[in-house]
Formats: C-alpha cells, sequence, structure tokens
C-alpha cells in the first residue's frame, strides 16, 4: 500500500471540512462583493494548504527539511489580490490564516508519522508542543485559564478609562469651539466667528442671524419668506484689500452661503470669495464674476445666459444642467468641474482649463476654441480640428463644435 498516497488523501479532506469550517455554508443567491472575496480568499487557502503538503512530501522522499517559502509568498500575494480587487469584510487577515493553515498541516504531518497529538481549540500544534493562539490587545495578557484578560498593571488617568482593547482612552465630551488639552475642556483659540455667525460642526463659520439688516443695497426683506429677495446682500464679510460701502457685492466673501433661487440678474460679484456657495437654480443672467473664487459651488440648473466667468476659478464646481449659452468663460479655470446636460452654446472657452471636465450629456455647440486645454490634458491648438471635441475623457458631451 502507498501510505503517502493515503495519508494525502486523508490530508486534503481534512483541511477541506476545516476551510469549510471557517468560511460558512455557501450562500444560494448571487454573491455580492464580500462574498466574492471570500471565494476567493478560500481558493487560495486551500492552495498554500496543498503547496505546503506537497513540500512536505518532497522533504519526506529526499530526507530533507520543507521549503515553504513560494507557498509563502503566493498565499500572501493571492490575499494581497484579493483586498485589491474586491470590498472585503475583514482585511490583513493573510498572516492569520497562514498561521493557522501552518499549524493544521504540521498537525497531519505528526499524524502521518504515527504521534498522535490533540491541543484544545486556544492552543496549536508547533511541532513540539502546543502553544496558545490568542492575540490579546494592548494592556492585556492571557491569563491562566488561557484567555485574554486585563493587565492589571495598567492604570488610567483621571478623565481617562480602559477601551476593551485595553488601551486607555479620553471620557471627555467636548463642545464646538473646546478642545481636550491636557484632559480638560478649554476654549479653542483657533477659531473665532464673526458676529452674526458660528462655527459648524466642520470647525467653518458659517451665518446664523437673518433678517432686513442682513440685507443688501440691491435686495429687499421678504418678512413672510424670512429672507431677502432681488438680488445679493452684500453686508458679509469683505476680502482682505477691499473697501466698505460699495453696493455692487464686489470683493466681498460669501464661500457657502446658501442663494439658492437667488436672482443675480447683472449683479457684479468680480473678485469674489464664494467657494462652495449654493447658487441652485439661481437666476446669473449677466452676471458680472470676473476673477471671482467659485471652486466647488453649486450651479445646478442656474441661468447663467451671458455670465461674465472670465478668470473665475470653478474647479470641482457643479454645473449639471445650468444654461450658459453665451457664457464668456475664458481664462476661467474648470478643472474636474461636472457640467452634465449644461448648453455652453456660443459660450468662449479661450485659454479655459477643462482638465478632467465631467461634459456628460453637455452642449457645446459652436463653441469658441483658442489655447483651450481639453479634459485629457492637451490643447485644442494642437488638434487639426482646432477645438477638443475629440478629447475629453470617459463623459462626452452631446453636442460638440
Amino acid at each position: 500500500m502507498d501510505h503517502n498516497r493515503v495519508w494525502n488523501t486523508i490530508i486534503f479532506f481534512s483541511l477541506s471540512a476545516v476551510l469549510v469550517l471557517l468560511t460558512g455554508p455557501a450562500a444560494t443567491a448571487a454573491p455580492n462583493d464580500a462574498q466574492k472575496c471570500d471565494a476567493y480568499k478560500l481558493n487560495q487557502a486551500a492552495r498554500y494548504a496543498s503547496c505546503r503538503l506537497k513540500a512536505d512530501g518532497k522533504a519526506v522522499k529526499k530526507s530533507t527539511t520543507a521549503d515553504y517559502s513560494r507557498c509563502n509568498l503566493k498565499v500572501l500575494d493571492g490575499y494581497a489580490k484579493a483586498e485589491a480587487k474586491f470590498s472585503c469584510e475583514v482585511t490583513g487577515d493573510a498572516s492569520m490564516v497562514q498561521g493557522f493553515l501552518s499549524t493544521a498541516t504540521n498537525s497531519l504531518d505528526t499524524l502521518a508519522e504515527g504521534e498522535v497529538l490533540f491541543c484544545d481549540e486556544s492552543t496549536g500544534w508547533d511541532g513540539g508542543t502546543c502553544v496558545s493562539l490568542l492575540s490579546c490587545g494592548v494592556n492585556t495578557v492571557v491569563d491562566e485559564d488561557g484567555e485574554c484578560g486585563p493587565n492589571l498593571a495598567v492604570i488610567c488617568d483621571a478623565g481617562t478609562s480602559e477601551d476593551p482593547s485595553g488601551v486607555c482612552i479620553s471620557t471627555l465630551s467636548c463642545g464646538v469651539n473646546t478642545v481636550d488639552e491636557d484632559g480638560e475642556c478649554e476654549p479653542n483659540l483657533a477659531v473665532i466667528c464673526d458676529t452674526g455667525t458660528s462655527e459648524d460642526p466642520s470647525g467653518v463659520c458659517v451665518p446664523t442671524q437673518v433678517g432686513p439688516d442682513f440685507c443688501g443695497s440691491n435686495t429687499t426683506w421678504d418678512g413672510l419668506a424670512s429672507e431677502c429677495t432681488g438680488g445679493l446682500s452684500c453686508t458679509l464679510p469683505l476680502t482682505a484689500g477691499c473697501a466698505d460701502g460699495d453696493t455692487d457685492c464686489t470683493c466681498h466673501d460669501f464661500g457657502g452661503y446658501d442663494l439658492i433661487l437667488a436672482d443675480l440678474s447683472g449683479a457684479d460679484i468680480g473678485r469674489a470669495r464664494a467657494s462652495g456657495v449654493q447658487l441652485h437654480s439661481a437666476t446669473l443672467t449677466n452676471l458680472q464674476a470676473d476673477d471671482a473664487v467659485l471652486v466647488k459651488a453649486d450651479l445646478t440648473s442656474a441661468l447663467a445666459q451671458n455670465a461674465s466667468l472670465q478668470g473665475a476659478s470653478l474647479a470641482g464646481a457643479i454645473l449639471v444642467n445650468a444654461d450658459l449659452t453665451g457664457a464668456q468663460l475664458n481664462g476661467a479655470t474648470l478643472r474636474g468641474a461636472w457640467i452634465d446636460g449644461a448648453d455652453l452654446t456660443n459660450a468662449d472657452l479661450t485659454d479655459t482649463d477643462l482638465t478632467d471636465l465631467d461634459a456628460g450629456k453637455a452642449i457645446l455647440a459652436n463653441v469658441t476654441w483658442g489655447n483651450t486645454t481639453c479634459p485629457d490634458g492637451t490643447l485644442s491648438n494642437d488638434h487639426g480640428s482646432n477645438n477638443c471635441c475629440n478629447n475629453f475623457v470617459d463623459s462626452w458631451p452631446d453636442t460638440c463644435s
């Protein structure tokens, strides 16, 4: 009888049973991404066990020590590929599975050699004795019962307590504009908001007051709607270097303000700082916003026909379904902006930066091109068509000329 073949058969079915127990019952529905990851890792684990047993067989025949280096590299690489390809529920478990299967194959080899040794569930065979498989957290130790327990030598300071992993963590809960300093809540002097504003949870000062006194010279207070209507309020923080008293909003800072449905027709906000401003469905016809900072501003469905945005920064801005027909965008930056469904018919894009522009279903008919940086990073002047119509990436406009 070929004893090696008999033992290899026993070992194969034993490891198969262990792996099934580790992964649980097979799902009947279509596998999700996490289940695909489990299946991929299970396959890699089976290959690792098989690789080790083959190395053991060669070593027995040649009376040498088994070389598992190739097996170890393969399982680590396999698990890394699984975690890169799928959304795995558990990551970084390659070493644990590697150690478990190493112990399992070593134990089976020991049985094959006639030596019977049974370790309990919290220990494994290291080739000569049963050793603990527990991995306790920081400030915890394996107690006399073979379980992880707190290390009584750890004493946490006042205002902290030991979490389940044995780490001392703060028990303080400081409020807005306060910070934990030396175990005590103290004012955060780095954040000082102007009158009429307060710090939101992200640490940004946002307006907290509304009323007639906060409406600008080109707006009126609508008591029924409790809002300023007719234009933009310019009693706002001024950008450094600007003067008080200007009624056209030039140089003001209204970043993050909610101006949804506002009517800014013909308003002048040139050089204004308005990063993150909410202008959803606003009327911006003939708006003068040259050199304005509108980074990540939301202009979804805004009506901005013939608006002047020369030299403006619209990086990351949302212009979905916006009407920008005849808009002057020459010299503007639209890096990473989203113009899905927007209409830029007759717009001027001379010297405009369109790098990484998302232009799905947009209309770019009869556009003025000239030294325009295309979405793929090339220049319009370098193409025979002298435009960027063939140089979009991933998302393409419905019309382009």
